[in-house]
C-alpha cells in the first residue's frame, strides 16, 4: 500500500481547499481545523490522492476610497463569494446609494492587467484569472430636479422660449455642456413649459432632472390707438366717428353701445355726443384688450340758421321804413331764431325748425312787400316821374330803361343826375324809356343801399298822398307837371295831384309863365318842353267825377272840356 503522510496545510485566510479523493474515486473526508488554517483527514487503507484547490481573492476598490455611495456583492454561480477559482465566472452586483448611479465597474489583476468585463442584466461579470483581482466601482451623482433653480414666468412671444437656467449641486454651480445639457419642451404657447437637463456622459453626474416654468399670455397693445374725428358737424348723412386702431395682435372691434361689437368703424348721423367703445378679443396666448372709450361730438349745424338770420336782418333793414308791418313780423321771427342760435343745447331738429320758421317769415314779408310792386308801362322815348315811400329799383334790368332824379332846375333847364341804380326813399325820380317801343317795367322795394346822390329837392318835388294845390299855392309859385312823357306842362288852376306823382316848382312865380324848360342829362339837352300859356291850358282843364281839378290824370273816367273822357 502506498502511504501518504498526513498533510497539514497552512494557508492564508483567503485561500481554501476543497478536499482529497482516493484512487478508486472514493472520497476521503477532509476536515478543517478550528483555526481555519488546517485541514485533517484519516488515511484509509488505500492510497489517497490529495487535491488542493486555491481560491484567488478579489478586492473592491471604491472610486472615492470608501463605500459610502453604494454596496458591492460578488457571486460565483448562485453563491455569494469573496474568492474564486481560476476560470470561475464572477458576477459583480452594485447597489448604489440614494442619489447615485454606477458610473463604471473595472477589474485589474495585481499586475495591473485589465480584466475584461461584461455588463449584463444581472451585473458585471468577468472570468477569474490566475492573479488576484481588484474591482473598482465609480459612481456618478444623480441630477436632482431641485438643483434647477426657479425660473421666472416668461411671456408669450410666438416663438420658442428658452430661458437661461442655473443648476446647483449644493453651493457648486454645474457647467452647461460640461456637466449637463439642456432641452425644452412645450415652450412656445402660453401654459406650463418644461426644461430638462441631462448629465454629460463621463461627467461626475448622471441621469436627468426637469423643472417646469410658466409662459404667461402676452398683453395686447394698441400700436395705433383709435382717435375721435374732430370737427364733425351735422350734415344729414352718416359720418365716421373715429379713426381706425391697430393692435399688436388680433382685430380691433368697435361698438356704440358697449355690447354689440364689429370691425366696421362706427358712424353717426344725428348731432350730439357719442361714446365709442373699442376692444380686442384675447385667445389662448393673449390677454384680451379691455374695452376703452372715446367721446366724439357731431356738432349741430347752425350754418343755415346763421345765414338765414343774416339775410333776414338785411331784408328787415331794407323794409323796416317802407313796410313797417311786414318788418315787425319779420323782426319777431328773427328774435326767435337768435334765441335758438344762442342756445348751446339746442338740438339739430330745433335748429332746423327755427331756420325754416325764419325762412317762412322772410317769404311772408317778401310776399307782403311784393304787394307793393309797381308795374308801369312807359311809352317809347318817354319819361315817367314817381315818388315812393321806400327805396326802389327796377326789378329786372331792361335795356334802354334807366332811372334818374333832378340835379338842378333853372329858368330854362331841368338837368338830370347821372343814372341811378337804387332810388332813395321819398326821393322823386324819373324812369326813362329810350326804346322805340313801350316797355313794361316793375319797380320794387330794394334791399340794397340807395345811391348817394344830391337831388334838387328845392324844385323837384313829389307826394306820397293825393296833393291838393290851392289858389294860394298857385300864386306863390309856378307848378309844372310831366305831360305826354316828354314835356312839362304849366298848371294854371288849383287842383289835386295823385299820390306818387311829381312836379317842378319855381319860385317866384313869373307873370308871363313862359319858361322853356329843357331836360338835359348832365348838361346834354335831350328835349324842350312845351310851355303852356293860360289860353293854351284853359280849355284843357281835367276834372274828376267829383268836380275836382286833376293836374295829371291817371287811368279812369274824367271830364275834359265838358266831356267824359276815359283815360287808359
Amino acid at each position: 500500500m502506498k502511504t501518504t503522510k498526513r498533510l497539514i496545510l497552512t494557508l492564508a485566510a483567503i485561500l481554501g481547499m476543497t478536499g482529497a479523493w482516493a484512487q478508486d474515486a472514493e472520497e476521503v473526508a477532509v476536515t478543517k481545523t478550528a483555526n481555519n488554517n488546517e485541514w485533517t483527514l484519516t488515511m484509509p487503507a488505500s492510497d489517497v490522492e490529495l487535491q488542493v484547490e486555491y481560491y484567488m481573492p478579489f478586492d473592491l476598490t471604491l472610486a472615492d476610497g470608501s463605500n459610502a455611495h453604494g454596496t458591492v456583492a460578488f457571486t460565483v454561480g448562485d453563491a455569494a463569494a469573496t474568492q474564486a477559482l481560476k476560470d470561475d465566472v464572477v458576477t459583480v452586483s452594485v447597489t448604489p446609494a440614494d442619489g447615485y448611479t454606477v458610473k463604471g465597474v473595472t477589474a485589474k489583476t495585481s499586475s495591473q492587467v485589465v480584466v475584461p468585463m461584461t455588463n449584463g442584466d444581472n451585473g458585471w461579470t468577468f472570468t477569474m484569472p490566475e492573479e488576484n483581482v481588484a474591482v473598482t466601482v465609480t459612481y456618478a451623482k444623480n441630477l436632482q430636479d431641485a438643483w434647477i433653480q426657479d425660473i421666472a414666468d416668461q411671456t408669450y412671444t410666438g416663438s420658442a422660449i428658452e430661458p437661461t437656467i442655473e443648476v446647483k449641486d449644493g453651493e457648486a454651480t454645474l457647467v452647461l455642456n460640461t456637466d449637463y445639457t439642456v432641452a425644452y419642451s412645450n415652450n412656445t404657447n402660453a401654459g406650463e413649459a418644461t426644461v430638462t437637463v441631462t448629465a454629460v456622459a463621463g461627467s461626475d453626474y448622471s441621469g436627468t432632472a426637469s423643472k417646469t416654468f410658466t409662459i404667461v399670455k402676452a398683453d395686447i397693445t394698441m400700436t395705433t390707438a383709435p382717435a375721435a374725428v374732430s370737427g364733425l358737424v351735422y350734415s344729414g348723412t352718416a359720418q365716421t366717428l373715429i379713426t381706425a386702431g391697430v393692435a399688436s395682435f388680433g382685430t380691433v372691434l368697435y361698438s356704440t353701445d358697449g355690447e354689440t361689437y364689429a370691425e366696421a368703424l362706427p358712424q353717426g348721423t344725428a348731432a350730439g355726443t357719442y361714446t365709442v367703445y373699442y376692444k380686442v378679443e384675447g385667445d389662448a396666448n393673449h390677454n384680451a384688450f379691455a374695452a376703452q372709450t372715446l367721446s366724439v361730438t357731431i356738432a349741430t349745424d347752425k350754418t343755415a340758421l346763421n345765414n338765414g338770420i343774416t339775410e333776414a336782418e338785411a331784408y328787415y333793414n331794407s323794409i323796416k321804413d317802407s313796410n313797417p308791418t311786414a318788418a315787425a313780423a319779420l323782426q319777431t321771427a328773427i328774435n326767435a331764431a337768435k334765441q335758438v342760435k344762442d342756445n348751446a343745447n339746442a338740438t339739430q331738429t330745433e335748429i332746423e325748425t327755427a331756420a325754416q320758421t325764419l325762412n317762412d317769415a322772410v317769404i311772408a314779408a317778401q310776399a307782403d312787400v311784393a304787394l307793393k310792386r309797381i308795374t308801369l308801362v312807359i311809352p317809347a322815348k318817354s319819361y315817367m316821374a314817381r315818388i315812393d315811400a321806400d327805396k326802389r329799383q327796377i326789378e329786372n334790368a331792361v335795356a334802354g330803361v334807366k332811372l334818374y332824379s333832378v340835379k338842378s332846375v333853372t329858368n330854362t333847364e331841368v338837368e338830370l343826375t347821372a343814372e341811378l341804380s337804387v332810388i332813395a326813399a321819398e326821393m322823386p325820380y324819373f324812369i326813362y324809356n329810350d326804346n322805340d317801343t313801350e316797355i313794361e317795367v316793375s319797380i320794387v322795394v330794394s334791399s340794397s343801399d340807395a345811391d348817394n346822390v344830391d337831388y334838387d329837392s328845392e324844385h323837384f318835388k313829389g307826394t306820397l298822398v293825393d296833393k291838393t294845390f290851392t289858389d294860394e299855392d298857385m300864386q306863390e309859385a309856378d307848378h309844372y307837371v310831366l305831360s305826354g312823357g316828354s314835356s312839362f306842362v304849366w298848371v294854371k288852376d288849383a287842383g289835386t295831384l295823385s299820390a306818387g306823382k311829381c312836379w317842378i316848382e319855381l319860385v317866384p312865380s313869373s307873370a308871363a309863365h313862359a319858361r322853356a324848360l329843357s331836360i338835359v342829362h348832365e348838361g346834354e339837352t335831350t328835349g324842350i318842353s312845351s310851355v303852356k300859356t293860360a289860353a293854351d291850358t284853359k280849355d284843357a282843364a281835367v276834372y274828376d267825377l267829383q268836380g275836382r281839378r286833376v293836374m295829371q290824370p291817371t287811368k279812369g273816367l274824367f271830364i275834359v272840356n265838358g266831356k267824359k273822357v276815359v283815360t287808359k
